[in-house]
């Protein structure tokens, strides 16, 4: 009987401690990266599949998991490893993809003037048979308050093109996300990479924060340009420790 008291006592500690902690911000499912880092000594894991499909490939299934760790209240470091599988009427092949390694810096909180901004930077290493080119990216992340409700971020980069690493490519995103009841998030976000060609597209999903600490998230879009996927579509989930 007091093993079951302690037990339920503990459990019932945990769950206040959960309720009680700051909510987890992630950088998925949006194209655009949240403002924010995690905070020091924090570690958040994000994790989804992304299936597209293409006019070249029937379908592209990429699983892919970032770990963020806070070495302070305005820094963190960035792990990002890929699996991919590409399927046609001909071939189906699956390989380790792309491992990125960087960091998120935190530099500017707003005064509701200004958006609050970070930057990230990151290296991505040729370690899977689809990628044999080291490239990277910069880019700034800007988040403004419109109201209790509404939220509007955007970023802004340059990355190397894997298929020439003198060339840098900018690209674009901006994302408006509305809270319509607690813990649940709809968002819209139009994309570009412009490289060439230039790669436009759009996307949309619902966010669901089960627990401060627990995620889970559904989206999907559509390509705009010729030479973007026809569409495409994620699951995922994050979790915070």
């Amino acid at each position: 009987m007091r093993k079951l008291l302690a037990l339920s006592f503990s459990i019932f500690s945990l769950a206040v401690l959960a309720q009680e902690s700051e909510s987890i911000v992630t950088d998925r499912p949006t194209q655009s990266a949240a403002v924010h880092t995690v905070g020091k000594g924090n570690l958040l894991v994000e994790s989804g599949f992304f299936i597209e499909k293409t006019n070249a490939f029937q379908s592209l299934v990429n699983f892919n998991s970032l770990f963020r760790f806070g070495i302070s209240d305005r820094v963190e470091l960035r792990l990002t490893t890929n699996y991919d599988r590409f399927e046609n009427d001909e071939v189906s092949e699956s390989s380790l993809g792309s491992t990125s390694l960087g960091t998120k810096i935190f530099l500017f909180a707003s005064d509701n003037s200004l958006p609050d901004i970070s930057v990230i930077g990151q290296l991505n290493l040729p370690t899977g048979q689809f990628n044999d080119e080291t490239t990277g990216e910069i880019r700034f992340n800007f988040q403004s308050t419109l109201s209790d409700a509404v939220s509007l971020g955007y970023n802004l980069g340059l990355f190397i093109s894997p298929e020439d690493s003198n060339e840098l490519s900018p690209f674009y995103s901006f994302v408006v996300g509305a809270s319509i009841i607690e813990g649940l998030t709809v968002f819209a976000e139009p994309y570009a990479f412009f490289n060439d060609p230039v790669d436009h597209r759009f996307n949309a999903g619902v966010i669901y924060l089960v627990n401060p600490r627990f995620q889970v998230d559904v989206s999907g879009g559509v390509g705009i340009s010729d030479t973007s996927p026809d569409s495409f579509v994620s699951i995922g989930a994050a979790i915070g420790f």
